[in-house]
C-alpha cells in the first residue's frame, strides 16, 4: 500500500498531539475535546454523552440504532513512556497503540469521506481501561446492529476474544522469628504457604492449558520477622472453548485445601466467538479490498468493549493498528503507515455498509 508523504505527516502530527495529552480513565475531557475539535474542523460535530464532568463519550451520527457502530476508546493506562516521534513513521508513548492509533485511523477516514452515512455511527468511549463505563453508558439508550471495536490487532480481524477471571488471595499465618523458622515441625509461614499455593495454581492452570498473569504480589513485614500476611492478585485468561465460572469453581475447590487462605473473586467475563454471517461477510469484503488478501482471523487475548456489546447480544468484530504486545509497557509505539492502512479499511467498510441493506 503506497502512502502519500503529506498524509503521513498530517496523521503523525495529529497522533503525536493526541498521545501528548494525558487521558487516564475518569479524566479524558481534555483529550476528548481536542479530538472533537479536530473532527469539527472536518465538518463532523460530536454529540457528547457525559459519564461525569471530566469523562464523556463522543458520538458522530448519534443514531439510536445504527447499522454499524465503529467504536474505540480515548482513555489510557497511567503514563509509562513519554510521547516521542522516532522518525517519519513511528510514534512512541503511552496510548499510541492502545488505542489512540485507532482514533487517528478514524481521523484519517473522516478526512477522506465527503459525508458519513446515516446508518454508520462513530463512538469514542471513556473509561475502557477500568470499568468499561463508556460502552455501558452508550448501551443504556443505543442498540447498533453490528459493532467494529477498534483495538490493536496488528491489522488482523478478531471475531473471538478470551474471557478472564480476576482473583485476589490473602494468605495468613503467624509472625515468626526469621532465625528460628527451623524450630517448627512444618514451615507454615505466610510466605511459604504463598509459594506452595502459587505452585499448585500454576500446575492446575497449565494442566488445563490456561495462561495467567500475577498482577500483584506483596507481603506485610520487615527484616525482623517473617510476615504474617501475603497478598496475591491473579488474572486468568479464559479461551473461547471454556467457561469462566467452571474454571473458577474448580480452582476454588483446590484453594480450599490450603488453611488460612481467603479468596475473593474480583471480576470475571466469559470469552466469545462471533459467527454472524452477514457481519463476517461485510468485514471480509472490506478487508480484501483494502489489503488484497484473505483476512486472517485471530482471537483477541485481552478484554475490550466488544465483550460488553456481545453480552448485550450485538455481534462485534475487533480490528485496529498496532501490536497489542506493545501496549501498557515502556516500548509502546506504532507505525503511522499501519494507522493509515486501518483508515483505508474503515473507508471500505463504511462504503460497504452505505450500499448494504443494514
Amino acid at each position: 500500500m503506497k502512502h502519500n508523504p503529506q498524509e503521513i505527516k498530517v496523521i503523525r502530527e495529529f497522533l503525536f498531539d493526541l498521545v501528548s495529552i494525558e487521558s487516564p480513565p475518569g479524566n479524558e475531557a481534555t483529550a476528548a475535546k481536542f479530538v472533537a475539535s479536530a473532527f469539527e474542523e472536518l465538518g463532523y460535530r460530536s454529540h457528547l454523552q457525559y459519564l461525569h464532568e471530566l469523562s464523556f463519550n463522543m458520538i458522530i451520527n448519534n443514531n439510536k440504532s445504527p447499522g454499524l457502530l465503529i467504536a474505540t476508546h480515548i482513555d489510557t493506562v497511567p503514563v509509562i513512556s513519554a510521547p516521542k516521534i522516532i522518525d517519519d513513521h513511528y510514534i512512541c508513548g503511552t496510548g499510541a497503540v492502545d488505542a489512540k492509533g485507532s482514533i487517528a485511523a478514524i481521523y484519517y477516514a473522516l478526512r477522506k469521506l465527503e459525508d458519513l452515512p446515516d446508518k454508520v455511527s462513530i463512538a469514542i468511549f471513556s473509561e475502557e481501561e477500568t470499568s468499561g463505563g463508556g460502552a455501558i453508558t452508550y448501551l443504556a439508550d443505543h442498540k447498533p446492529k453490528y459493532v467494529l471495536v477498534m483495538e490493536p490487532t496488528k491489522l488482523m480481524l478478531a471475531n473471538s476474544s478470551t474471557g478472564f477471571i480476576e482473583i485476589n488471595l490473602v494468605i495468613q499465618s503467624l509472625h515468626y522469628h526469621p532465625d528460628l523458622i527451623a524450630h517448627y515441625d512444618e514451615d507454615t509461614s505466610a510466605p511459604r504457604k504463598t509459594l506452595d499455593l502459587l505452585q499448585m495454581i500454576d500446575q492446575f492452570l497449565k494442566e488445563r492449558g490456561l495462561t495467567y498473569a500475577i498482577t500483584n504480589l506483596s507481603a506485610k513485614g520487615n527484616v525482623y520477622f517473617v510476615p504474617s500476611e501475603c497478598e496475591v492478585s491473579i488474572n486468568i485468561h479464559v479461551p473461547p472453548s471454556e467457561k469462566a465460572l467452571t474454571i473458577y469453581n474448580a480452582l476454588r475447590s483446590k484453594i480450599k485445601n490450603f488453611r488460612g487462605v481467603r479468596i475473593q473473586l474480583n471480576d470475571f467475563s466469559d470469552p466469545f466467538r462471533v459467527e454472524n454471517k452477514e457481519l463476517l461477510s461485510i468485514v471480509s469484503h472490506a478487508y480484501r479490498l483494502t489489503f488484497n488478501k484473505e483476512p486472517e482471523w485471530v482471537t483477541m487475548l485481552s478484554w475490550t468493549d466488544a465483550t460488553s456489546f456481545v453480552e448485550y447480544g450485538i455481534p462485534s468484530i475487533i480490528f485496529g493498528p498496532g501490536d497489542p504486545a506493545l501496549a501498557h509497557n515502556e516500548n509502546e509505539r506504532i507505525d503511522v503507515r499501519d494507522v493509515i492502512a486501518a483508515g483505508e479499511f474503515l473507508l471500505k467498510i463504511i462504503q460497504s455498509v452505505e450500499h448494504s441493506s443494514l
